[in-house]
């Protein structure tokens, strides 16, 4: 389990279950929990990946930022200067496949 980096934070982050550790103890599941210290590549390897994958084999795929104001979706999915964001990546992905595919 990964404490709260700063002392106002109330979650506890464990692997993929994030539990409040005040009043209610409410814990959530979720597929994946990324806390402040992942970088948008990794988050784009656990999950955009497959779905690009999947996308160019023929399914619907759909990935979508959620959370809270200033939780850092935007940065997650549009990038920065010095780190790109999921679009980016996933963009590179699609014509990564695409080049390696003999029936393109």
């Amino acid at each position: 389990p990964r404490e709260p980096s700063d002392a106002a934070s109330n979650w506890l982050i464990a692997g993929p279950t994030i539990t409040c550790t005040k009043a209610s103890n409410a814990s959530f599941t979720f597929d994946h929990a990324f806390d402040q210290t992942v970088d948008n590549s990794s988050v784009f390897e656990a999950v955009a990946r497959p779905i690009v994958e999947s996308t160019l084999a023929g399914f619907h795929g759909t990935i979508f930022a959620y959370g809270q104001t200033s939780s850092g979706k935007t940065h997650t999915m549009m990038g920065s200067s010095k780190e790109q964001g999921i679009v980016h990546l996933a963009l590179e992905e699609v014509f990564s496949i695409i080049a390696r595919s003999d029936s393109r």
